[in-house]
This record gives structure tokens, C-alpha cells and sequence, in this order.
């Protein structure tokens, strides 16, 4: 039977945490409000506003990281400043979570290409709860 997980956006991103700890390291203990993940869409050489923009959804996970439990975020906005489209494989998604306050969160990130060229900002406001995720 399928899971409400197979569809997942995970299933079509690559992920590798650059600064932070991975859900199963999260033991919780608090951390720092700033993580950074690589991702990359497979094959997938240069990114667009839209790619942009969904590696900046990518914000709502950074609210596990400074209270070192699995959380879920439902995005309240999401918004993305595109600064410059560059040829890059990963994007450097950089997080900094400013508020994490009776089950809401509202963060900044940074997205990066290799190189360390700005391609742009994404920032999002929302309602965040603690999640068990699915186990593989």
C-alpha cells in the first residue's frame, strides 16, 4: 500500500547536510539557529526562479535544528528574491531561524551556487509542530 510519503518532494531532490545535524542525530538538545543543506535536482545544471523557490521552501526544516527535535512546518508566506541565475549542480540552502514561539517559526535562507555566488533569498513564516518521520 502506498504511504502519503511517496510523494514526496525528497523523492526527486538530492540532500546533503552541510552544517546542522540529521534527523536522527537530533536528540533534543538545543542547537544553533543556523544550518546550511546542499541540494540539487539530479541532472538538473542550472537552476530557475521556480527551482529557486522550492529549495527555499526548504527554510521550514531549519526550525528542527535550534530545538534539536523533528519538526514539520505548514508555510504562512514564502517569499523569493532572485538575485542572479548562475550554472551551479547544488545549491547552498543557508538557514537562519529569527523566532520560534508558540507553534509558529519565521526564518531567512540563503541560496548559494558552488562557486559561492548569491543566486538569491527566500524568507517564510510558518506554523511549525514536532514530527515523527516516516521510518524507511
Amino acid at each position: 500500500m502506498p504511504s502519503r510519503y511517496d510523494n514526496s518532494i525528497f523523492n526527486y531532490v538530492e540532500t546533503r547536510i552541510a552544517l546542522g545535524r540529521s534527523f536522527e542525530e537530533l536528540d533534543g538538545t538545543s542547537g544553533s539557529p543556523i544550518s546550511a543543506l546542499w541540494v540539487r535536482v539530479p541532472s538538473h545544471l542550472e537552476p530557475s526562479a521556480a527551482t529557486l523557490a522550492i529549495f527555499g521552501d526548504f527554510v521550514a526544516g531549519g526550525a528542527s535544528q535550534p530545538l534539536g527535535q523533528n519538526t514539520m512546518g505548514r508555510s504562512l508566506d514564502n517569499t523569493i528574491r532572485i538575485a542572479t541565475l548562475v550554472p551551479t549542480e547544488w545549491v547552498l540552502v543557508e538557514t537562519h531561524m529569527h523566532a520560534l514561539s508558540g507553534g509558529f517559526s519565521q526564518g531567512t535562507g540563503y541560496l548559494w551556487s558552488r562557486d559561492g555566488i548569491l543566486l538569491g533569498t527566500a524568507s517564510q513564516s510558518m506554523s511549525s509542530k514536532f514530527w515523527d518521520p516516516p521510518a524507511n
